[in-house]
């Protein structure tokens, strides 16, 4: 769960830097940090939270990404990836080169061994990763830990589950990516890659 994690805690926060404090009246900026501050458990309760607080959050904002990444969130933490993974789908429509949802996205297709899916997903991570070069150091370290993202699952998807991925598919898009990366890059995704591989053959040969 540590690809959750992080994702996680980088999205919670800049949503909460972005929503403090909310402007008098801000109806959407109220309902978003309720949702994080009721739902973020999965305790029943938080649940419930979250089922009664979402529907009212898509009526104040149906299109506002802050929103839409609040939801999918909570639904990341509650464990319910089917639901969160349809949120994704509508904040991609709507900011289809946000790095922080497609990470989200290849990792929840990922939990669901939907692996086709998540290595397209993937491509289409790596490949905004070389479009648009970050403007700033907030931007450039989002980048950076998508690449080691990107290292892991690659990692993941030829280690823990290489029987139900076609690894020769699987080189051909690692390659692609790697392609793409300049050397340093390149290094923090093999690192990352090679992490999750020692990590495994470590617990296959106990």
């Amino acid at each position: 769960m540590h690809a959750c994690r992080a994702i996680s805690l980088l999205a919670v926060g800049i949503i909460r830097c972005s929503l403090m404090p909310p402007a008098a009246g801000d109806d959407r900026a109220a309902a978003i940090a309720r949702l994080l501050d009721d739902a973020w458990s999965i305790t029943p309760q938080a649940r419930q939270a979250a089922d009664a607080q979402l529907p009212e959050l898509r009526r104040l904002a149906p299109t506002d990404v802050t929103a839409l990444t609040a939801g999918w969130l909570v639904l990341m933490q509650q464990r319910r990836f089917e639901e969160a993974h349809a949120l994704l789908d509508q904040h991609l429509r709507h900011a289809p080169d946000d790095l922080l949802a497609l990470r989200a996205k290849a990792w929840i297709q990922t939990v669901l061994k939907n692996y086709p899916a998540a290595m397209l997903t993937a491509e289409r991570l790596s490949a905004r990763l070389i479009s648009r070069p970050g403007a700033d150091e907030g931007e450039r370290a989002l980048q950076d830990a998508s690449v080691s993202f990107l290292g892991r699952l690659l990692g993941y998807l030829a280690g823990p589950v290489d029987d139900a991925v076609p690894q020769l598919e699987r080189r051909r898009l690692e390659k692609r990516f790697v392609d793409r990366l300049d050397e340093a890059e390149r290094a923090s995704f093999e690192e990352a890659r090679n992490g999750v591989l020692a990590k495994f053959l470590e617990l296959t040969d106990e």
